[in-house]
């Protein structure tokens, strides 16, 4: 096992989410003023306010500060702009985040329960207001539990982009945010996962690569594909990559993202990932390499049989998650369907000075 080491320990992260809370039921502020801050280890209930952080760059902290300040002089507290209670499901503003390019450009996202853009103007203002470069200012709308959803007005002039789970309204700006990795440029959605340390997600991508060992004729299936960004690096060196992904807005990225960089030879589909055994071999061809990058929770069961059944030489699966990624490798491996063998393993140190850590794994068939 070798580890791959990080040159930027700090000012790494890239996209930073900051909940709001309300010092109501979260701290013992007298004037009850909502503020941002960081979930609570082991008490997410808990925002813990704070003022900076080490992990993202300055200007970051710049707008962090900015709105907080924001929040500390609005008139409209606390009775309209509330911090988000997920217990009584009442309350405005969910989360701040923060994404930030290579050119130190930003796109500001605002989360809130429902869709009141007046409310959120002193915020608005404040970031326009600092000396860094905003592209764009979103205010993304998740739906109440229980499926209750906040009214849109019909004429509203805003830009609002749908998702299965939420909307996306462009207060500032444009819908997207472009980042270059990898001599390729990568628009991004507001709801669309990309990697939060870009520099070092070139090493990342460039261990992938190397781990996928393609041929020019290869089919390469990309799973959890996001954005694209790990199959469109991958596109130039073999026949053809197939991209599944289960976020639309994601695959909507994706395929422009290859249209963006001139690539052709690249298919990207939107669809419930434990039915890709259904359109292998139908619809699309079956894979010699799969790339699989789920989320923390890992893989389901219906992927893992689909994948030890798919006659792949090779398997790369990148993990933020060493336990769920070990579980998932085990099951490849073992049992009457085991066709793999675990073959190297590769971690990369994508989040330095945290807890976390991304990992390659490779799967050879036997």
């Amino acid at each position: 096992m070798q580890f791959t080491f990080s040159e930027a320990p700090f000012q790494h992260k890239e996209r930073l989410e900051s909940s709001s809370g309300s010092s109501t039921h979260t701290q013992s502020d007298p004037a009850k003023r909502v503020v941002i801050g960081l979930h609570k280890t082991n008490n997410p209930s808990e925002v813990v306010p704070i003022e900076a952080c080490s992990l993202q760059h300055d200007s970051a902290n710049t707008l962090l500060q900015a709105a907080a300040e924001a929040l500390a002089l609005s008139p409209t507290q606390p009775q309209q702009l509330s911090a988000f209670n997920p217990a009584t499901q009442r309350g405005l503003l969910r989360q701040l985040i923060l994404r930030r390019n290579s050119k130190n450009q930003y796109m500001v996202i605002f989360s809130t329960s429902s869709f009141q853009p007046a409310l959120l103007e002193p915020l608005v203002t404040a970031v326009q207001s600092c000396n860094v470069e905003v592209l764009s200012i979103i205010n993304t709308v998740i739906p109440l539990e229980g499926g209750v959803r906040p009214h849109r007005r019909k004429s509203s002039k805003l830009n609002c982009l749908s998702s299965q789970r939420q909307q996306s309204h462009v207060l500032f700006g444009t819908s997207t945010i472009t980042e270059r990795l990898c001599e390729l440029d990568f628009q991004i959605s507001p709801e669309s996962f990309f990697q939060v340390n870009s520099a070092q997600a070139e090493v990342l991508y460039d261990l992938v690569h190397k781990a996928a060992g393609l041929r020019s004729t290869d089919i390469v299936m990309d799973l959890f594909c996001g954005t694209g960004s790990i199959g469109l690096t991958l596109a130039q060196d073999c026949h053809h990559v197939y991209g599944f992904e289960s976020t639309a807005s994601s695959v909507v990225d994706a395929r422009r993202n290859a249209e963006v960089n001139g690539i052709s030879n690249a298919t990207f589909v939107h669809g419930d990932l434990t039915k890709v055994a259904a359109m292998m071999g139908k619809q699309y061809p079956n894979p010699d390499v799969i790339v699989t990058d789920p989320a923390r929770a890992g893989m389901s069961l219906e992927v893992i049989k689909y994948m030890q059944q798919s006659g792949a030489r090779t398997i790369v699966y990148v993990s933020c998650n060493p336990a769920t990624q070990a579980r998932d490798i085990s099951q490849l491996c073992t049992g009457a369907c085991a066709r793999y063998r675990l073959k190297h393993l590769q971690p990369c140190d994508m989040f330095p000075n945290s807890a976390h850590i991304e990992c390659v794994a490779i799967l050879e068939r036997f």
